[in-house]
């Protein structure tokens, strides 16, 4: 069974968490947000927060911050979403 990483991305500037995400690659799903961002016409928060920071010649930068079974993976992210918003301007569409 493949492990699950929960990841947040973060401003390289700040250090300030901006979205909660999950993936078994994040490294290909971090190129992924990063294409995204650039492409799309019609840009959620997360994206138009990215671009932004690609202007500026910066990328977001990616923290693991736990590693989960498949099975318990969307309910820990959900977790941390819950959790970081308290504190955190998440950028995230669900919660």
């Amino acid at each position: 069974m493949k492990e699950v990483k929960i990841y947040v991305l973060k401003n390289p500037e700040t250090n300030k968490i901006h979205y909660v995400g999950r993936s078994v690659s994040p490294n290909v799903r971090y190129r992924q947000h990063i294409h995204l961002a650039k492409r799309s016409k019609h840009k959620d928060r997360k994206s138009a927060w990215i671009c932004s920071l690609l202007t500026k010649n910066l990328k977001p930068l990616m923290e693991i911050i736990e590693c989960v079974t498949q099975e318990s993976a969307v309910e820990r992210e959900m977790y941390w979403i819950k959790e970081l918003k308290k504190t955190c301007d998440l950028k995230n569409d669900r919660d």
